[in-house]
């Protein structure tokens, strides 16, 4: 599971041709193993989705969740996103002029890119009628959430895009 078969599947199809990929590899690398095996551990039930936004898909993720529990469709969600290391990654971000030279300064007023990394964050959301029917502790509420995509530039938004979309509403 995760990056190692696409890594495999991308070396084997640059070095002998498209013909010469195991296709087994391919779905190895599905991009649901991560939510589907949650799944199966847990035995859990309901909808089941990987939501493809990047960098942006644990958010997403949770917002999701928090939509399908608010409407009544489920009483809980299972909800974030995880993003493993590779050279896939690295070298896509690396051809997109995206990587930092030396280290990753996010907060620095002379930043020059980024750095990939792994990581993960994933929440258990729950309707608070659930919640208090198991006598759960409740740690927090989410009182909204928003997301933008502005379809700008495949890695930059633009900068001024949501302020103008904010003074519009």
């Amino acid at each position: 599971m995760g990056e190692r078969p696409l890594e495999e599947t991308v070396d084997a199809w640059v070095k002998d041709g498209a013909s010469k990929i195991n296709r087994t590899k391919i779905l190895q690398s599905s991009a649901n193993n991560i939510s589907a095996n949650i799944s199966i551990n847990f035995k859990l039930r309901g909808p089941n989705y990987m939501i493809p936004t990047a960098c942006a898909a644990g958010n997403y993720a949770i917002g999701y969740g928090f939509d399908l529990i608010r409407k009544g469709d489920i009483d809980y969600a299972v909800a974030g996103g995880a993003d493993s290391f590779s050279k896939f990654a690295f070298f896509g971000f690396h051809r997109l002029y995206a990587m930092a030279p030396e280290k990753c300064q996010p907060f620095d007023k002379n930043r020059k890119g980024m750095l990939v990394g792994e990581g993960a964050g994933i929440l258990f959301l729950e309707s608070l009628e659930s919640a208090l029917r198991r006598n759960s502790t409740i740690y927090a509420e989410v009182g909204g959430y928003g997301l933008s995509c502005d379809a700008y530039h495949m890695t930059a938004s633009q900068v001024d895009g949501i302020e103008r979309q904010c003074e519009r509403h």
